[in-house]
């Protein structure tokens, strides 16, 4: 049994595979192959008993049952690159890196590693927008995103530590380089913003994604063969007139089609003029998604809601909120 902290921040990060890949024969070594014995790694292989294939083949599955006729060819899907002949093979959608690794362009191993490692989400858009990719799928892997780190040249240490309690057990920390990565937020805190307290009363925010609405989510957030899928939209503008300097909170609920509750939720700090822009991702008219929520705006004071129509967030439309001024 795995168990796992933060860096000393409290969050819900459950346990998450130790299984060894064949990243060792492939493009570059991963987390696990790094800090496995030989005899371990092949115990690995050859005992395997999860159902890996068959969840990641079910999840490919209901995504293409999503997909009009003909539509998988017209967008690109960014994901870890374990993953992307499975995608390719399943759903027919092109794929920005796959298991070829280099075979296929040095282009395509970097592209997946720096965007999953992005802690700043502008400039991994500039990844998607050049990809011309629609469709992020991500999956709680530590061995992708180690074969991630290693790639870039940095340092294991900088971004995960992990204590052998005993021969089944091990101790992982994530480190905030780490928390404050695109793989996290969208694995993880579902593209929501989360504080992170520690011990010694710091608390660390993660910021809450704008341009990426889940579609697809999975029983679990914490084993690799159960996937996110993220469209990546413009998302809707609200510009807000309020109090100045008034805090607000913006939160949309809604029922995932794995049946999961989940909650979107960002902070946003209206300005000494009154105003303040902040992106919304999600609409309230995707039944199909079980999104149909209003946004419920609290604090200072203020409670409302917002109605946020679909074409909003497909282009990108300037909606308007005028509080009352105090």
């Amino acid at each position: 049994m795995t168990s796992r902290n933060i860096g000393g921040y409290k969050a819900a990060i459950a346990s998450g595979s130790f299984l060894a890949t064949l990243t060792f024969f492939a493009f570059t070594p991963g987390f696990n192959v790094i800090h496995g014995s030989p005899k371990s790694l092949i115990k690995s292989w050859t005992n395997q008993r999860d159902d890996y294939v068959q969840q990641i083949y079910h999840q490919l599955s209901l995504f293409k049952e999503k997909l009009k006729p003909g539509e998988a060819g017209s967008f690109g899907v960014l994901s870890p690159w374990p993953l992307g002949h499975h995608i390719l093979y399943i759903t027919g959608a092109p794929v920005v890196s796959n298991n070829f690794g280099a075979h296929i362009g040095y282009e395509s191993y970097r592209d997946w590693a720096l965007f999953f490692l992005s802690d700043d989400e502008e400039k991994a858009l500039d990844i998607l927008r050049e990809r011309k990719v629609r469709y992020v799928i991500a999956s709680y892997n530590l061995d992708d995103i180690g074969a991630a780190i290693i790639y870039r040249g940095e340092r294991m240490e900088d971004y995960v530590s992990r204590r052998y309690l005993s021969a089944n057990s091990i101790s992982t920390a994530l480190k905030p380089n780490l928390l404050k990565t695109i793989f996290i937020r969208m694995t993880r805190f579902i593209g929501s913003e989360s504080q992170l307290p520690n011990a010694k009363g710091d608390v660390l925010k993660i910021t809450a994604l704008n341009h990426f609405r889940l579609v697809q989510d999975s029983a679990k957030d914490d084993k690799r063969e159960y996937l996110k899928i993220y469209e990546f939209v413009p998302g809707a503008i609200l510009t807000i007139s309020g109090p100045p300097l008034a805090k607000l909170t913006i939160e949309y609920k809604y029922r995932s089609m794995a049946g999961r509750d989940r909650v979107y939720e960002k902070t946003v700090v209206i300005d000494e003029s009154g105003k303040a822009d902040v992106t919304l991702p999600y609409s309230s008219e995707r039944s199909d998604l079980g999104q149909t929520s209003r946004y419920q705006i609290t604090g200072a004071n203020i409670s409302t809601s917002l109605f946020v129509p679909e074409n909003s967030v497909l282009t990108g439309r300037t909606l308007s909120l005028d509080l009352p001024s105090g």
